[in-house]
């Protein structure tokens, strides 16, 4: 594989775009079954490319959207149909400080989900310790007894 050569084309309609907590310079966008690999020079690049593909993502979605809405001759459909379009556009201005929320989120529940698991061995540990003991007391009695 030579660096700078074009090597194909990802269609983004209905693509999403996943990041890997481990490398913080490669990322993925996945379209049509298929995993597309990527890799950035850095954390901040990868950031950038992520971001602009997904407001790619979104701002065509809704610009689908805004082309359907403006055909739409019931008033009622059309009015519901509006209301998800500024809705959609509202979440997109949030959309980098939600990825980030997002990325803190994930840390935060696999920080947890390890706290929880090392509860659980020291548990099993203090168990299997009182279960030793209480062992070790039996075979004590009985030699007294």
């Amino acid at each position: 594989m030579m660096r700078g050569v074009r090597r194909g084309c990802v269609r983004l309609k209905g693509a999403v775009i996943g990041m890997d907590d481990e490398d913080d310079s490669t990322f993925t966008v996945t379209v049509d079954h298929k995993t597309f690999h990527f890799q950035a020079r850095d954390a901040e690049e990868r950031q950038k490319w992520v971001q602009a593909l997904e407001e790619t993502i979104i701002r065509h979605g809704s610009r689908k959207l805004e082309e359907r809405i403006t055909t739409m001759n019931d008033p009622d459909e059309k009015t519901k149909c509006q209301l998800i379009l500024d809705h959609a556009n509202i979440l997109r201005c949030h959309n980098a400080g939600e990825i980030d929320r997002n990325r803190h989120y994930t840390h935060l529940k696999n920080k947890e989900e390890a706290r929880r698991e090392e509860e659980d061995n020291c548990r099993k540990m203090e168990e299997e310790k009182r279960r030793q003991m209480e062992a070790a007391r039996r075979g004590h009695k009985r030699r007294l007894g």
